[in-house]
């Protein structure tokens, strides 16, 4: 339960970060070695980056798994609204990361061991990302 909740965040967080770069590509450079990380947190809590199978115009994926695939697919996610203003999307993805940071340093304190510890590594990351954004 944690970890599909810190996978949630994990993938608002790259879809914040795919919406930034498709309303200002030139910011693909600087925002690509931070996406590739939360790509990375995914792989560490075990589950697909990106939801499997297409997606209907609302967001709601309309393709399940295949037969006999006991992993139900991830749910799609819609990243919070972008600012209008170019110049606010670098502040805006800080306070994405603060807030996902506080959230898994929460999760961690009421995890497991093992889900403890890869949430508090994710926390801190997070922090990280929020202090190179700023």
């Amino acid at each position: 339960m944690l970890a599909d909740e810190a996978a949630a965040r994990e993938r608002a967080l790259l879809a914040a970060y795919d919406e930034a770069v498709a309303r200002d590509p030139a910011l693909a450079e600087r925002l690509g070695p931070l996406r590739a990380e939360h790509a990375g947190h995914l792989a560490s809590l075990g589950v697909p980056a990106v939801p499997a199978g297409p997606s209907d115009p609302t967001g709601a994926p309309s393709g399940g798994p295949a037969a006999g695939d006991a992993t139900p697919a991830p749910p799609a996610v819609r990243p919070p609204d972008l600012p209008a203003d170019p110049a606010l999307i670098l502040p805006w993805l800080a306070e994405l990361e603060r807030r996902a940071s506080t959230a898994h340093a929460g999760a961690a304190v009421r995890a497991g061991r093992g889900t403890a510890v890869v949430l508090a590594s994710l926390a801190a990351s997070e922090a990280a990302h929020a202090a190179v954004l700023a």
